[in-house]
């Protein structure tokens, strides 16, 4: 994973230009628009106003590029809605951004998914912006669509390339610099028949969404 979140780091410098963290994007869904899981993200680090907001944007539209409605719901001190108070299940993710590892958890792990929780390492965050906001926010949104990959994909899910990638190289870094990494197509194929298959399950919940990790 500490690869793969290196590479999320260049494409932010990469991206620079094209990619401006401050302008909310609309996240581009190629797939039908009731493929929905909702992301319940419960804000531990207490993050400045608008860097959460901007890095689940990125990991929308990661998402959306796959086919797939990524929903987030904060859950903040200053923000608690009911939602937040409901059980994570296969279409309802629970991400938890935390200030420091978890007891038992190894300092240097970014981000890990375990059953239907997501959970992320502010503080490794930080250290890898190296004081830079903008890459704050993209290691951010990376992190979380990486770790959600895993959830929709299983624990085994790396590939050579994208969004899901475990190792980079200059070579290909350089073959991504004017667009955001994404899914590969099988996997996207695998996103979508991951929600299909749980809103089949349960319809009285496809509607409602919400998020389920594991890595």
């Amino acid at each position: 994973m500490s690869k793969a979140l290196r590479s999320c780091l260049i494409w932010g410098l990469l991206l620079g230009v094209n990619f401006p963290a401050t302008a909310r994007q609309t996240p581009k869904t190629k797939g039908k628009p009731d493929l929905k899981i909702t992301l319940r993200t419960y804000d531990y680090a207490e993050l400045p106003a608008g860097l959460l907001s901007r890095a689940l944007n990125l990991t929308e539209i990661i998402f959306g590029n796959a086919g797939v409605v990524v929903a987030p719901i904060l859950c903040t001190q200053d923000k608690f809605p009911a939602a937040c108070k409901q059980s994570p299940d296969p279409l309802n993710i629970a991400l938890r951004i935390v200030p420091k590892p978890v007891p038992g958890a190894d300092f240097g792990t970014v981000g890990y998914a375990s059953g239907p929780y997501v959970t992320v390492n502010f503080s490794r965050v930080e250290k890898l912006a190296d004081g830079s906001d903008v890459l704050l926010v993209r290691i951010l949104g990376c992190v979380a669509a990486h770790e959600l990959g895993h959830v929709l994909l299983g624990p085994d899910s790396h590939s050579a390339e994208g969004i899901m990638a475990a190792d980079w190289t200059v070579q290909e870094l350089e073959l991504v610099r004017l667009r955001l990494p994404g899914f590969e197509p099988l996997q996207k194929q695998r996103v979508r028949a991951y929600v299909i298959a749980h809103q089949q399950k349960n319809p009285d919940v496809a509607t409602g969404s919400v998020a389920l990790n594991q890595r």
